[in-house]
């Protein structure tokens, strides 16, 4: 059986629900709270009366007034609550879910934590829809997941792919590999001429970058087209006094053009169609200088992996660069990115990797 065909089969009764079954399953055993009173916390309260499952309360972290509701369920303070129940569960709900987690670990409450991601990117799918686009798609897939090359990746593929379809955290849960581009079981080491960092955020995958003794670099590229993050990564640039750092303003993509970009000075500042302001995007194989020879690539570009590749055609047929690249941003990059890898180097070994408990952070590996 094809490994589609098997995912399908075990997801017969998925109903588009963001919320997986288990955690409804733990709620029907114990009195609840639903912490979060936003888009999340809205959604969870819908959800849970339509398997029958209503919450003693909702709650924030902040103060209300005595006799407040939210869609007919009585609303308190994080604190009030957890002081008038003493013993219930709490569902986390929110956006900002770590912080609250982390207050709850202090305090000993039993909590259950659900994926809320995808309302609030937009780019994520589940339910129904994954299934759909993973049934059209089942000889793409198919063709990843036997060219992957350890059963390691395997797994996780297959298992990141049912995650799409039932957001069920233990799938994911038992591979969560810390150390992400490099460090790890993948790629242990890079020593090489150039090093091109693509979305290179504030600075953090350069930071494990140069504390890591077993990564040397003569030349180290830093692409990020967002204003705010690109003036902090220059502040770390200086404060670490690191000379061989170049830090590039543009985003990487398939030609040179003017783009849209939302710039939030946020981690997920991306290209987008409209509404955004004007950046300017180049290829990668027009910005490093034809003698550098590049050994090791990371791509973290919020869905222009694709673009970004093409742009960057050449310097990878050329000089053969390890690979990082994260496929988790559009649900065809899971198929799409990995084959175009093959693509454009048949000789690349690919890996699978994911490095965090929920959603975010899949990578593919080119060796």
């Amino acid at each position: 059986m094809k490994i589609v065909d098997e995912i399908l089969s075990k997801t017969e009764e998925i109903t588009g629900c963001m919320i997986p079954n288990s955690v409804f399953k733990q709620l029907e055993a114990n009195r609840f709270v639903i912490w979060g009173t936003g888009k999340a916390g809205r959604y969870a309260v819908e959800q849970c009366g339509r398997k029958g499952l209503f919450p003693i309360g909702v709650c924030d972290s902040f103060p209300h007034k005595k006799g407040d509701f939210l869609m007919g369920v009585p609303l308190y303070s994080g604190k009030e609550i957890l002081h008038k129940y003493p013993g219930c569960t709490v569902l986390v709900s929110c956006d900002r879910r770590y912080g609250i987690s982390k207050q709850l670990d202090e305090e000993g409450v039993s909590y259950i934590v659900w994926d809320s991601t995808d309302l609030f990117t937009g780019n994520f799918t589940y339910g129904i829809e994954a299934r759909n686009e993973l049934a059209k798609n089942k000889d793409a897939v198919q063709n990843v997941y036997e060219a992957l090359s350890d059963r390691k990746s395997k797994k996780i593929y297959r298992n990141k792919l049912e995650y799409m379809i039932t957001l069920e955290p233990e799938l994911l849960s038992g591979f969560f590999e810390d150390k992400i581009y490099f460090g790890n079981d993948v790629i242990p080491s890079v020593n090489c001429d150039a090093v091109l960092d693509c979305g290179a955020y504030t600075g953090d995958t350069l930071d494990s970058f140069i504390k890591n003794e077993a990564c040397v670099c003569q030349h180290y590229y830093a692409f990020e087209p967002d204003v705010d993050n690109n003036r902090k990564l220059q502040e770390y640039v200086k404060s670490n006094r690191l000379k061989n750092v170049e830090i590039r303003n543009l985003a990487v993509w398939s030609d040179k053009v003017t783009l849209q970009f939302r710039n939030d000075s946020m981690p997920s500042s991306r290209i987008v169609q409209s509404d955004g302001i004007e950046i300017q995007a180049s290829r990668i194989d027009d910005m490093i200088p034809e003698s550098e020879s590049v050994g090791f690539i990371k791509m973290d570009v919020e869905g222009a992996e694709i673009q970004a590749l093409w742009g960057g055609k050449n310097t990878i047929q050329k000089y053969h660069p390890m690979l990082a690249v994260s496929i988790y941003h559009n649900k065809h990059d899971m198929w799409e990115v990995p084959l175009l890898l093959k693509k454009l180097n048949p000789g690349y070994r690919l890996y699978i990797r994911h490095h965090t408990s929920f959603y975010p952070d899949t990578v593919c590996y080119a060796i």
